[in-house]
């Protein structure tokens, strides 16, 4: 994904905007523990995180917050 390094946490208040967002690809970006913010969109159902700077404490806070999300890590 060409240009995706200058993805940050900073995307992250753009995508809470989109409620109804049930997939979301942030691998191979900066994003990071901005997407803690997350757990806001209650129709998230599929977090992609691979390459990204999303930490271990972050993938908790969002598994917590929605039973139903698959989170890909590896």
């Amino acid at each position: 994904m060409q240009g995706a390094t200058a993805i940050t946490d900073e995307i992250v208040p753009t995508l809470l905007k989109m409620k109804s967002l049930a997939r979301l690809n942030v691998g191979g970006t900066q994003v990071g523990d901005g997407a803690a913010q997350l757990t806001e969109l209650p129709n998230l159902i599929y977090l992609n995180i691979v390459n990204s700077r999303v930490g271990f404490d972050v993938v908790d806070t969002l598994s917590s917050a929605n039973e139903n999300l698959e989170i890909v890590e590896y």
